[in-house]
């Protein structure tokens, strides 16, 4: 897992307004706002500050959608320590990931009952329930549409904060959702990645999963110019044969941001990156190559110039290296490079070789580390979203409202 633990950088101007107007929204009585005040004055919270955050994105029904929404915004800016950082990436992720859906139930509750008031302001009681079943099917849209226009900015908010505590490890969630997700959600995403992507480093490679890689590829053409020059300065730290030929497609001044010198110059970088990287990649292979001499014929074979060795057993050169820890260090060598391109038609091997019973301890623990690692990159790409079709891609960046406050 990709994980950079740093600290959130103190509260800006920007912060500052932008807690503002959330506060605004809550009531006085609220013990969210009370935390968030807090904040703002640079006052110390309560020891119990933390946990009443958390709760109130684990279990929204308890609380008002505003307040939630508030809460997504305290909780990165009151995480102190590391382990408080953990918790609340971890609480975040699932806030973006869940959706923060509506049941129907609660839907078809509040329907109903806004129709019944409708009804009850009727002129004439006996029209009382005609009128309410007539306007129930638009009072349920219009709520339907309110839940899920509230659920979009509490996920939204989310996102930022993610962005806050620089959660480089949520990379894959943000960049599906960056593609994949509500307008409103889709367009924070895309502005936590332009944050986040220049985080990468070239020890990064290998830990995206290839879906992510994929999706990134597919948003150099969002109406973004600046998330795409990003994508392409990632691309030359972690991109791999997958996404070269879309560079390739910048680099020569075509596709939608070819033509700006900026982002051009940042692909021909990455291409550049990319293939060397490939080429390092493949005089690996080839120097662990298994090799098959031809059979010797005994013609062929040198013999000793003198029978007898001449000098004392004690002058004879030594090598200064074992054969076993050679070959032990020359086995570690392989592994790591299997690692590090995350193979998974080497796991057979690994497998059989952790099996050994004379096989060394730090051979053997370097190969059950690279076998748990390529099993969980498997089981992630199994669980990595489809790719999009055709018909996905021309509905995603069709132009819609930013969802309503209510």
């Amino acid at each position: 897992m990709i994980k950079t633990p740093l600290q959130p950088p103190p509260l800006s101007n920007e912060e500052i307004r932008h807690a503002f107007s959330l506060l605004d929204q809550v009531s006085q009585r609220s013990r969210i706002r009370a935390i968030a005040e807090q904040l703002v004055t640079n006052a110390t919270p309560s020891a119990t500050a933390f946990t009443e955050l958390q709760q109130a994105l684990v279990s929204p029904h308890q609380y008002h959608w505003r307040e939630s929404r508030l809460a997504a915004w305290c909780l990165p800016n009151l995480s102190q320590s590391p382990h408080q950082r953990s918790i609340a990436i971890q609480t975040l992720a699932d806030v973006v990931n869940k959706r923060y859906n509506p049941s129907l139930w609660s839907i078809v509750k509040r329907s109903a009952l806004i129709s019944f008031f409708i009804g009850l302001i009727a002129v004439h009681p006996l029209g009382l329930i005609a009128l309410a079943i007539t306007v129930y099917p638009i009072v349920h849209l219009f709520v339907r549409d309110a839940a899920r226009s509230h659920a979009a900015q509490i996920r939204g908010e989310a996102v930022r904060a993610l962005q806050t505590l620089q959660a480089v490890e949520t990379l894959d969630l943000l960049t599906v959702a960056a593609v994949h997700d509500m307008r409103f959600v889709r367009l924070q995403a895309r502005t936590a990645l332009c944050h986040l992507l220049p985080l990468l480093t070239p020890a990064h490679y290998g830990m995206l999963r290839p879906s992510t890689l994929q999706l990134l590829s597919y948003l150099l053409n969002a109406p973004n110019e600046l998330l795409v020059q990003r994508i392409l300065e990632a691309f030359a730290k972690v991109g791999n044969r997958s996404v070269l030929s879309y560079v390739k497609v910048i680099a020569r001044g075509k596709g939608k941001y070819g033509h700006l010198p900026h982002v051009r110059q940042a692909a021909v970088k990455a291409q550049l990156c990319i293939e060397e990287r490939l080429r390092r990649e493949q005089e690996t292979r080839v120097l662990l190559r298994a090799s098959q001499a031809e059979p010797a014929r005994p013609e062929q074979l040198l013999r000793p110039a003198m029978t007898a060795c001449q000098g004392m057993p004690e002058e004879l050169l030594r090598a200064g290296q074992s054969g076993a820890q050679c070959e032990a260090d020359i086995a570690l060598a392989i592994i790591e490079d299997i690692k590090r391109r995350g193979d998974p038609r080497a796991i057979p091997f690994l497998k059989e070789l952790v099996q050994l019973p004379s096989l060394p301890q730090a051979v053997a623990t370097s190969a059950q580390e690279c076998l748990t690692y390529l099993q969980a990159r498997v089981e992630l790409d199994r669980a990595a979203p489809p790719a999009l079709s055709p018909e996905t891609e021309a509905k995603l960046f069709q132009a819609d409202g930013p969802p309503q406050a209510f």
